[in-house]
């Protein structure tokens, strides 16, 4: 099922001293869009690379902690800008 709303892929942003590889905008979309279309772009992704990801819903805050650590996946960086939470996520190399 498709919401109609697609993710805004943005390449090489920086934050501090963190510089992200590709931006996933999910502004606007309600959990779990967020976390699953990170997954999908982290998948994309070679081992070390950075994705930056920009989200409004606020149940966020606490999805995108836990996502990493369900994961193993690095959450480097987290903030909160103008009503936007951006959270900057390594991508690991994941041992099956």
């Amino acid at each position: 099922m498709s919401t109609g709303i697609q993710p805004t892929r943005l390449q090489t942003q920086t934050h501090g001293s963190v510089t992200a590889d590709r931006t996933l905008d999910c502004r606007g979309t309600l959990c779990p869009v967020p976390i699953i279309r990170a997954r999908q772009e982290l998948d994309s992704l070679d081992p070390g690379q950075v994705l930056e990801v920009l989200a409004t819903d606020l149940g966020a805050k606490a999805d995108f902690p836990a996502f990493a650590r369900n994961t193993g996946h690095a959450l480097v960086a987290a903030e909160e800008r103008e009503g936007v939470f951006i959270f900057y996520l390594k991508k690991v190399e994941v041992q099956p």
